[in-house]
C-alpha cells in the first residue's frame, strides 16, 4: 500500500513538472524576434510641457 502511495505521489510530481516546464517554454516563446513597434496613445494633461500630467 506504501508503494501504491508513493508511486502516485511520484506521477503527480511529474505530472506539474510537466505542466510547469509547458507553460514555462510558452512565456519564453512569446519572445520570437517580433520586435517591431506597435501603435499607442498617451494622454498628458497641463500645457504644452505636459507638466501636469505626473
Amino acid at each position: 500500500m506504501a508503494s501504491l502511495n508513493f508511486s502516485r505521489i511520484r506521477a503527480i510530481a511529474s505530472f506539474f513538472q510537466i505542466l510547469f516546464l509547458v507553460f514555462s517554454a510558452s512565456c519564453v516563446g512569446g519572445s520570437n524576434g517580433d520586435n517591431q513597434w506597435r501603435r499607442g496613445h498617451a494622454t498628458f494633461y497641463g500645457g504644452a510641457d505636459a507638466s501636469g500630467t505626473m
